[in-house]
């Protein structure tokens, strides 16, 4: 399988004082991607702080060890301690599958390599979903998502090539190939890089109360730059999709045309098969 992740996690609620929360994870992944290979261990600890019912904060500490071999490169091995810190604003009216309200999550952490003193850098990334009810009877929803993100500290190739950005795929753009849009190498292989812009728009219409059917629009791309700054063609992706509504969340079915294909690069079209909306 390209990814197998077993990861464990446990919650202290009311650690300390009412409304926060001891946040404990492990983690091992092995990860076989066009762009690498990645076998790494982890644990992080954090404390969350429930500011409101809506507005959440965490700051925390991880350690993990990975081996990566990057494309062609010979094998690195990493260790990375890292102090993510979090703020978690949702004001959705539902979890699952929102008509109305929306999200802004934005997160930053600096990493410090122990093993090598040349591959500190600091990542950060804004997230910005929005959902506005267009009717009610049938019912339309716009769903709106926005998110751009910036690394700085060193150059890309000192980069652990698990930690950059990536763009392309289910969550990301439609259309494109997992991880494929962007900075390619001479054998059309994603190699990643240092910032991100990516936008989808989406049309959801409730035929029922079982079923659903989608339009959307998604575009984007990687950078090489710190700040995405041009100098890459953005890409994008539209098509069709259905929704069947689920207690657990609907389970949806897309089909993602590239509008603007990279000739010997981009396939005609992508499927997914997943859990919940695209966002």
């Amino acid at each position: 399988e390209p990814i197998q992740t077993l990861t464990a996690g446990l919650m202290k609620p009311d650690f300390l004082r009412p409304r926060q929360n001891l946040l404990l994870d492990a983690t091992a992944s092995r990860q076989r991607l066009e762009a690498y290979d990645s076998d790494s261990v982890g644990a992080g600890v954090s404390i969350e702080r429930e500011l409101s019912k809506m507005l959440k904060v965490s700051l925390g500490t991880a350690l993990r060890y990975a081996k990566i071999e990057d494309l062609k490169e010979p094998e690195q091995t990493y260790m990375l301690l890292s102090f993510p810190g979090v703020v978690d604003w949702d004001f959705a009216n539902d979890r699952f599958s929102p008509t109305s309200g929306g999200t802004l999550r934005t997160a930053l952490t600096p990493f410090v390599d122990l093993l090598g003193t040349d591959r500190n850098f600091l990542r950060g990334r804004l997230t910005h979903t929005r959902y506005v009810q267009l009717a009610r009877a049938p019912q339309l929803v716009l769903a709106m998502r926005g998110s751009v993100g910036a690394m700085g500290g060193t150059k890309r190739d000192d980069i652990p090539a698990d930690e950059r950005f990536y763009a392309g795929g289910g969550g990301s753009i439609r259309g494109i190939g997992f991880e494929m849009a962007g900075p390619l190498d001479d054998k059309d292989k994603p190699r990643g890089g240092r910032s991100v812009a990516e936008g989808s728009v989406e049309l959801r219409l409730k035929l029922s109360n079982d079923l659903g059917a989608v339009l959307f629009l998604d575009g984007g791309t990687v950078f090489d730059s710190t700040l995405p700054t041009g100098g890459e063609r953005v890409l994008f992706g539209a098509g069709p999709g259905l929704r069947y509504y689920t207690p657990i969340g609907p389970v949806r079915l897309d089909v993602g045309f590239p509008l603007n294909p990279r000739e010997g690069v981009d396939d005609g079209f992508q499927l997914y098969i997943s859990i919940g909306q695209a966002f």
